[in-house]
């Protein structure tokens, strides 16, 4: 229904009273809603020119700040992911479940792609001119931002030329005296699927989850694996690195947090299901949704709980913060976007949405921006932060 015959609509249900005054405005106010033709569960990515994210029908779109339509990429099939954009470059890189990698400009035109051997659903990012993201392939991969050249692919495809191991001597001839024995090969490393888990730099250092159940520290420059934390469930939950702590979710129903040494467990929050979702520390405060529809606010140090907000929808996304008000999205059964009270996690106001809404909500300048699961891009001017 065309927005502005919405709210007049609206506001004929009202009292014949309230009609004498118009319209009353609530906390929140609708900017623009803008239907997509496909559903999407991308989050929306802020550039220079434009806000860019995907959709079911491998439409990457590329929207003005006001809502108005500046350009469409075509990935073939679908971005799940959000676009990390490079501002230097005004670029933005995305993965499809075409098995391709993208980079675009800041308006939707091709600059490169890399191919992989199978889909990409996670959250790229992008430091010091380079790309990382993962695969479904098993591996995750380190590329350079404007030439698309690979720098390294964890695990490593076979030895590169150059360390592979001498031939051995021909029979009967001894080797050179002094000489060193070859290194023997690496142990191979098997791995699941790098699936939707954004990945985290901390330091020199690349924290992400994978399928296996594991959480994985890579080295950024060599992508070699400093170590890997075993959970009891599948790791699809994006790591959050405060301090010399690392915060993530798993399929266990656990909110995860250890020291950055990947040996030391510093606490495990239960929640009532899948944790999918993806912690953030704000301002003193660890915040993390569940597939059980609450959100968790916990001291960052112990894990106790300061409160629990509970949307009734499962909570795949990472919140956003506007003032003195956390937002969350939520899904199946009670879909939308949740402005609650820091302070007491009570309920601000609810924007109710016709489809869930898995990605996350995306706040600059007092708006919010949302895709929603019903093929939907809103923005929605939230009110004066508290």
């Amino acid at each position: 229904m065309h927005l502005a015959l919405r709210r007049l609509l609206s506001c004929a249900a009202l009292t014949s009273a309230l009609a004498l005054t118009g319209c009353p405005k609530g906390p929140v106010e609708v900017l623009f809603e803008q239907p997509l033709g496909s559903p999407s569960h991308s989050t929306p990515a802020l550039g220079k020119k434009a806000i860019a994210f995907g959709t079911e029908s491998g439409n990457v779109f590329y929207y003005g700040r006001d809502g108005r339509f500046l350009a469409k990429f075509q990935a073939i099939k679908e971005v799940v992911g959000a676009p990390a954009y490079d501002e230097e470059t005004d670029t933005f890189v995305f993965g499809s479940t075409s098995y391709v990698f993208y980079a675009t400009s800041g308006l939707g035109k091709q600059r490169w792609s890399v191919a992989t051997r199978d889909r990409i659903k996670g959250d790229p990012i992008i430091d010091s001119g380079r790309v990382y993201f993962g695969s479904y392939d098993d591996h995750f991969y380190c590329v350079d931002l404007k030439s698309s050249r690979k720098h390294w692919i964890f695990p490593t495809r076979g030895l590169p030329a150059e360390a592979e191991p001498e031939a051995e001597a021909a029979e009967g001839e001894e080797a050179a005296e002094g000489a060193e024995a070859p290194a023997a090969p690496a142990p191979k490393i098997d791995t699941g699927d790098f699936s939707y888990s954004k990945p985290f730099l901390h330091e020199g250092v690349l924290y992400v989850g994978n399928m296996d159940g594991h959480l994985y520290a890579l080295d950024a420059k060599s992508g070699e694996m400093k170590w890997r934390y075993k959970t009891g469930g599948a790791v699809t939950s994006s790591p959050w690195v405060e301090g010399d702590v690392v915060y993530f979710g798993s399929n266990d129903n656990l909110l995860h947090a250890i020291k950055t040494d990947g040996k030391t467990k510093v606490f495990e929050h239960k929640t009532g299901g899948w944790v999918n979702a993806s912690p953030v520390v704000h301002e003193g405060v660890l915040y993390c949704g569940s597939d059980d529809g609450k959100l968790y606010a916990l001291d960052p140090a112990t894990g106790a709980q300061k409160w629990a907000f509970d949307t009734g929808g499962e909570i795949k996304s990472r919140p956003a913060f506007h003032g003195d008000k956390v937002i969350i999205t939520s899904g199946a059964r009670a879909s939308g976007a949740w402005i609650i009270n820091r302070a007491d996690g009570t309920l601000f106001h609810r924007h109710e949405t016709a489809g869930k809404v898995e990605s996350d909500p995306v706040v600059e300048n007092g708006v919010l921006f949302l895709t929603t699961g019903d093929g939907t891009f809103l923005g929605l001017k939230l009110p004066a932060a508290g």
